[in-house]
C-alpha cells in the first residue's frame, strides 16, 4: 500500500510543475510572437524615426515584464498543502466526499493531540481512504496535453524564427537590434 500523505503530495507536486510548464511556455510563446510580430513591422515599414523605435522597444519590455509576472503570480498561486491539494481530488472524485482531506489532516496531526478525536476513528478514517484512494488513478487527474500543445507552439515559433532567420540573417539580426536595442543607430538599407 502506497502511504496517503506522500501519493497527495507528490500528486500536487507533480501538479505545480504541470501547471508552471504550462504558464511558462505560453508566456514563452506569446513573447516570440510579440518579437516576430514587432520585428517583422520594423522590417516592413523601415521606421527611421528613433522615437518609434523606443515605443516599439517599450512595447516589447512591458509585455516582457507582464508575462514575466503573471508566471511569478501564478507560481505564488498554486496549492502547496496537502489538505488543499486533497479537496482538488475530492472535487474529481465525489464519491470520496470530505474524507481525503479529513484523513490526509489527521496524518498531519500528532496521534496524541486530545483536541483532534478519537484516535481509533482517526485511524479508520484514514486506512478506509487510503484503501480507497489507492484503487484510484490519481495521475489521470494531471492533464499534460495542454502543456505539450504549449511547448509545440514554442517550438513552432522557434521553428519559424529560426527559418527566416537562416533566410535572411542580416534583416533578422537587424530586426533584433532594433528592437532590443533603441538607441543604436542601426538602420535599414535603403
Amino acid at each position: 500500500m502506497i502511504p496517503l500523505l506522500p501519493r497527495i503530495i507528490e500528486l500536487g507536486r507533480r501538479a505545480r510543475r504541470l501547471r508552471m510548464l504550462q504558464v511558462a511556455a505560453a508566456a514563452v510563446a506569446a513573447l516570440l510572437l510579440v518579437g516576430l510580430l514587432l520585428g517583422g513591422l520594423d522590417a516592413l515599414v523601415r521606421w527611421r524615426d528613433p522615437g518609434i523605435r523606443w515605443i516599439t522597444a517599450l512595447v516589447f519590455g512591458g509585455i516582457a515584464v507582464a508575462l514575466a509576472t503573471a508566471v511569478w503570480k501564478q507560481a505564488r498561486s498554486l496549492a502547496r498543502e496537502p489538505v488543499t491539494i486533497a479537496r482538488l481530488v475530492e472535487r474529481n472524485y465525489p464519491n470520496l466526499r470530505d474524507r481525503l482531506s479529513s484523513a490526509v489532516a489527521f496524518l498531519q496531526l500528532e496521534e496524541a493531540d486530545p483536541r483532534a478525536g478519537s484516535v481509533a476513528l482517526r485511524r479508520r478514517v484514514i486506512l478506509e481512504t487510503a484503501d480507497e484512494v489507492e484503487r484510484l488513478p490519481l495521475e489521470g487527474l494531471l492533464d499534460q496535453r495542454a502543456a505539450w500543445r504549449l511547448l509545440a507552439s514554442c517550438a513552432a515559433l522557434t521553428a519559424v524564427i529560426g527559418v527566416i532567420g537562416l533566410i535572411a540573417p542580416h534583416g533578422t539580426g537587424l530586426a533584433l537590434t532594433r528592437l532590443l536595442t533603441p538607441w543604436n543607430d542601426a538602420n535599414w538599407p535603403r
